[in-house]
């Protein structure tokens, strides 16, 4: 893992070079591709990637949760961004490893042909390397187009927002909790204390977290991997806690009953996607 900061400088000066675009290139001999833009910056925030060397595997394999058909307005300092492309779409090239049967087949048929990294949020600025239109290399996107497809790299540890919940306590010691659901789905770590924003990561049940701070129904996490984001704590069982709710089955209310009504929601969501695949790959 590498920190934001020293992702988003070796993505600065990998720009700074000036390299030409060649597939395969990663920034160290002149030349870059899309991809490469972010393995090379990764590499020189002193982290490794051991992936295939492509913008697709990045979009299943390098991503804490990719959202699909984001505004500009969801996308976070950091993100990767994709632009893709459906199978009905002139110019889908999704290779063979990564369609029904392939070795790395997820059950997403996308074609992430094209990838680059959010460098700023107001004002919007994406940075990508690319070839065409008078460009050949690095260059920064202010609007959004297409770039529908976008979020957190798997490597690079992002701290979310320091500022606590309103009315939290900041000068609570950390503790110990463990992430519970009531139906043994994954729970949601969040960017800031709020549904408005997209998740960061979706944490399985039995994650042991680091507790850092707790108000108002939420709290402040840190996962083992370094990671920092907000749970609601109906979903935590602290430890050292009495009459902790075995599966967080308490009755849900306001905004708390609102998340369970997403989170339902973006299942139903989920599982028409995977119809929808199934057809199309009849």
């Amino acid at each position: 893992m590498v920190t934001l900061e020293a992702f988003l400088s070796g993505v600065a000066k990998i720009k700074s070079e000036a390299p030409t675009y060649r597939e395969g290139g990663d920034g160290s001999d002149g030349t870059c591709d899309c991809i490469g833009l972010i393995i090379g910056a990764i590499r020189r925030a002193g982290g490794r990637w051991t992936g295939t060397h492509g913008s697709n595997y990045a979009a299943r394999f390098a991503v804490d949760g990719l959202f699909r058909q984001v505004d500009a307005a969801d996308l976070e300092l950091g993100w990767l961004v994709f632009k893709a492309l459906g199978p009905m779409d002139a110019g889908y090239d999704l290779p063979d490893k990564y369609r029904a049967g392939g070795a790395e087949y997820t059950g997403d048929v996308m074609d992430y042909y094209h990838v680059g990294v959010v460098t700023g949020v107001e004002p919007l600025a994406i940075t990508h390397c690319t070839k065409g239109g008078g460009v050949d290399g690095v260059t920064v996107d202010t609007r959004q187009g297409d770039w529908r497809y976008a979020g957190p790299c798997a490597l690079v540890t992002y701290a979310a927002h320091t500022d606590s919940p309103e009315g939290g306590d900041t000068s609570m010691e950390t503790r110990r909790a463990t992430v519970i659901s009531q139906d043994g789905n994954p729970v949601k770590l969040r960017s800031t204390p709020s549904t408005d924003k997209p998740y960061l990561a979706k944490v399985p049940v039995g994650t042991a977290v680091e507790v850092m701070q707790d108000a108002q129904g939420w709290a402040q996490v840190r996962l083992s991997s370094g990671q920092v984001g907000y749970m609601m704590t109906k979903f935590l069982a602290f430890e050292g806690a009495e009459d902790v709710p075995e599966s967080g089955q308490d009755e849900p209310s306001g905004e708390t009953f609102e998340v369970e009504v997403l989170d339902r929601l973006e299942g139903i969501q989920r599982t028409l996607d995977a119809v929808l695949d199934a057809v199309t790959n009849g």
